[in-house]
């Protein structure tokens, strides 16, 4: 009545009385006005009027409901409890998802797909309400009753026969979600209730909550509006005042009043019915998935995103692109992600099944579980399928071949590999965690597991991914799987799966019914990525947005994906903690600085520095130095003949034999044995073949002989902190196992340390002490060296000590080592440019005349001038290298 009276005062025409009563403006004017303002609201805004729905006394496998006409979009169909809490969704599906769609509408009815079977708990639709209403008032003759189950709520209404505005709406359940209004006998009180059934045929409704004093039961006035009514009837006043407007021909002055109180009614409107929800971000809170999707879909243009659900997004684009960025993260690093399986080889068996997640298979090997556990000790190597002996090893789709056949017992391996990203992640509210809490049957997939994404069902698809539980105390926890078992069955014919963990998880008790979620490893590092792609891929695919745009998109996934390959390596490798007296520590740090300042984006972690740039890059530095100098840097090592023994095994320390002599006790030569060529009928007097020394003719008497020789540059030094010393010139290397701090690697070769330097870097005072190694036991276990005089400081000897190994002379030669090898590792990345390449030539020239000088002022300070004509200063002008 109030909305009846603001369209004729906002017309203010006496001949609108005569010719429309209130039963017509009602029926032909404010009805259809209703829907258009109820419509317009919803699309002007991200939050529109939210109603809901109860879904009562639902049957086994009741899958057809009708729904009241009143219901425009539905946005969420939920679960409650008894005490009224949102359990879960049922998932809005793709109508091709195999699964099924789990709800769709059918004109007014709502289908749920699969079956189920209902439990204690209570649904609701959430829903936009649509506007189809038929309001009606009435002075009197509506009649309010109690509950004949319950007498003391009063919560039933009996229309009147024949309302006073407006008319009955036939259509069964027609009024539900909207408001009845009753007044209280002394017309002093209005309460408002919300309906929740309405018999046609009875003409009753029933509200949800029953009617309190001073409302009674009995005739009462009443009215009937839709859900909001005291908030927009100004609107919809104005907007069929605007209609009737039209046909009484008012002026345009008049018009453009009504328009523009219209539109801000509709802007109050909105406001005021604004349920302050966003219904795409309702999931569950820290899922790495759910947190996934609405970045997409925030990235995502309003139309691509509207057309798009959750799972589509997921099965399409999210894993296609995850085992995307696996794969790309797993051959551009050098500190990938690495995994590994156990196999168990069968006797006199070839195949053997892989898991899906395998991408790259990187070895097959053996582990000690004896003494110092956890150690290679068997290898199966790859080889030449034609090989006659067997392939070794070989993948031929999804199983591996191992030819020759294991024989006897039975093995335990492990497969080192990189994964590939192929398995469908997917999150759960209703997984099983038993009791030992390191098992967890994965979701049945009914109607409310939520379920996002899709159940690998490949038997050990998930070994390897991150198992992230959401624990009944509030937190979450993360395990990596190691086993998974597809398709056990629970007794009720519903096909499962179980994940196992190695550590239990700190929910006990079970079996507990859990929420869950399945991701590739380190899904929070390759998110961004595999979000950046994605959007890329479907804008794209879609042509929804503009060249410019597309241009920023492809930028940003490229920035993602570097981001995602160094938080792997960061992850993966160690960076090692420099100590400021170490001469190898330092050159690492050089090195990697001017890595740092020409490429930044270069994926290269400190060991891959080391083997691969510093430990070439010191034997091409020594060797052209050894090889310019005439003061070269000479060693000593004694051998012992044998009567008519011929070859004698030469130390690998040894790099150019220049003399072979025997001395007398007070150290003057006694002999010198000269080499003699090939051809000589007398024989060569000494040669080497391969690391043999031939002596011909052959000796006739025992005797001990001083070879002196130019050392290899051929050695691999290297840091560690677990040396041990004794009190006189021995010194037991590191062990070299999970715990020592090792920088490098030990040359495990026989005598390879012979003229190197022994480092060791005291602790507690500071001190640094050098000394020559003069033998190197590598067949020891660990390996020992010793030296000519013993050390000095007495608070060291008889313990456990840091040292290191370099090759002698290394400070001089660190700087040019360091130039050297980030020159070469820029070159092969390709990540320097011409101008910076020069730079860093010149600093290596530098460095390797402050290295000459170095080694020559130490020997006996030779003027400069090398008289060697060599390819380090041929002709005077530095030759290839620039030396001068």
């Amino acid at each position: 009545m109030t909305t009846l009276e603001r369209i004729r005062t906002f017309l203010d025409d006496p001949s609108l009385d005569a010719k429309y009563d209130n039963d017509f403006l009602v029926r032909q004017i404010i009805e259809p006005e209703m829907v258009n303002v109820i419509t317009a609201i919803n699309q002007n805004r991200d939050e529109p009027i939210l109603c809901k729905f109860s879904l009562d006394a639902l049957g086994l496998n009741d899958t057809h409901i009708e729904l009241p006409p009143n219901i425009g979009i539905i946005h969420r169909i939920t679960s409650l409890n008894a005490a009224g809490e949102v359990l879960d969704d049922i998932a809005k599906r793709d109508e091709t998802d195999p699964r099924g769609p789990g709800w769709h509408l059918d004109g007014r009815d709502l289908y749920l797909r699969p079956d189920w079977t209902p439990d204690t708990a209570g649904y609701e639709v959430w829903y936009t309400p649509s506007g189809d209403f038929n309001p009606h008032y009435a002075s009197s003759d509506g009649t309010l009753a109690a509950d004949a189950g319950t007498p003391l709520v009063v919560d039933q209404l009996t229309f009147a026969a024949t309302p006073t505005v407006g008319g009955i709406d036939m259509r069964e359940s027609a009024y539900v979600g909207g408001v009845l209004r009753v007044w209280s006998g002394n017309k002093t009180v209005v309460q408002e209730r919300v309906i929740t059934s309405y018999n046609a045929n009875t003409k009753v409704v029933v509200v949800r909550t029953g009617f309190t004093t001073p409302v009674v039961a009995g005739e009462v006035q009443y009215e009937i509006v839709p859900e909001f009514m005291g908030q927009i009837w100004q609107a919809v006043a104005l907007a069929s005042s605007m209609n009737l407007g039209v046909a009484r021909n008012i002026n345009e002055k008049h018009m453009a009043y009504l328009k523009e109180q219209f539109s801000l009614a509709l802007q109050t409107a909105a406001r005021l019915t604004s349920a302050k929800v966003d219904e795409k971000g309702v999931a569950p809170e820290n899922s790495v998935l759910y947190t996934m999707l609405q970045r997409i879909r925030w990235g995502l243009p309003d139309q691509i995103e509207k057309e798009m659900s959750n799972d589509y997004i997921m099965r399409s684009v999210v894993n296609p692109k995850l085992g995307e960025v696996m794969s790309m993260m797993g051959g551009r690093s050098d500190s990938q992600i690495v995994l590994r399986h156990a196999l168990t080889l069968a006797v006199d068996t070839e195949y053997y099944i892989l898991p899906p997640c395998i991408g790259k298979a990187l070895r097959i090997a053996q582990l000690t579980n004896t003494a110092r556990k956890g150690l290679v000790t068997k290898e199966i190597r790859q080889r030449d399928e034609n090989d006659p002996q067997g392939s070794g090893w070989a993948i031929e789709g999804n199983r591996l071949s191992i030819r020759p056949y294991s024989t006897g017992t039975s093995s335990d391996y492990s497969i080192w590999y990189h994964p590939n990203g192929d398995f469908m992640p997917h999150y759960a509210k209703d997984g099983v965690l038993s009791g030992s809490s390191k098992t967890l049957t994965l979701t049945k997939n009914t109607l409310f597991s939520r379920l996002l994404g899709s159940v690998d069902k490949r038997v050990n698809s998930y070994l390897g991914a991150t198992l992230r539980v959401f624990e009944s105390d509030g937190s979450i926890s993360e395990r990596v799987i190691v086993g998974h078992s597809a398709g056990n069955s629970d007794g009720s014919g519903t096909t499962t799966g179980t994940v196992t963990v190695s550590e239990a998880f700190t929910t006990t008790g079970g079996p507990v019914t859990v929420a869950y979620e399945i991701v590739a490893p380190w899904m929070h590092t390759t998110m961004s990525a595999v979000v950046a792609r994605s959007i890329l891929e479907l804008v794209a695919l879609k042509g929804q947005i503009s060249e410019a745009d597309l241009a920023i998109l492809s930028e940003s996934a490229k920035s993602a994906m570097t981001s995602a390959m160094i938080s792997v390596r960061e992850r993966n490798a160690q960076d090692i903690v420099p100590n400021k007296d170490s001469s190898l520590h330092m050159i690492l740090e050089k090195t990697k600085t001017i890595l740092g300042d020409i490429a930044k984006e270069l994926d290269y972690s400190d060991d891959y520095i080391f083997r691969h740039g510093i430990v070439p890059e010191y034997s091409r530095v020594i060797s052209r130095i050894q090889n310019t100098s005439t003061d070269y840097v000479q060693e000593k090592t004694t051998i012992t003949l044998v009567k008519d023994q011929q070859y004698y095994e030469v130390p690998a320390c040894v790099g150019e034999i220049l003399r072979i002599v025997t001395t007398f006790d007070d150290g003057r030569l006694k002999t010198e044995m000269m080499p003699r060529g090939q051809y000589n009928p007398k024989g060569p007097n000494w040669s080497m073949e391969g690391n043999m020394l031939s002596i011909r003719p052959f000796p006739q008497a025992a005797e001990n002989m001083e070879i002196w020789f130019i050392p290899s540059t051929d050695v691999k030094p290297h840091y560690a902190e677990d040396g041990v010393i004794d009190a006189g010139t021995e010194f037991t290397l590191s062990a070299g196992g999970w715990d020592s701090q090792i920088l490098g690697d030990l040359d495990r070769r026989e005598s390879s340390y012979v003229g190197c330097t022994l480092r060791l870097i005291g602790r507690e005072h500071g001190r640094v002490q050098e000394r020559i190694i003069t033998t190197h036991t590598a067949l020891s276990n660990p390996p020992e060296v010793t030296f000519r005089s013993p050390f000095t400081d007495l608070e060291i000897i008889n313990g456990t000590v840091s040292y290191e190994i370099v090759p002698i002379h290394f400070n001089a030669v660190s700087e040019a080592v360091a130039q050297g090898a980030a020159m070469n590792l820029l070159v092969s990345a390709r990540r320097v440019t011409k101008a910076q390449h020069l730079m860093l030539m010149t600093n290596f020239k530098s460095a390797m005349k402050t290295a000459m000088d170095n080694f020559t002022f130490k020997q006996n300070r030779m003027p400069k001038k090398y008289e060697r004509d060599t390819v380090d200063n041929k002709n005077r002008y530095g030759g290839l290298y620039g030396i001068r």
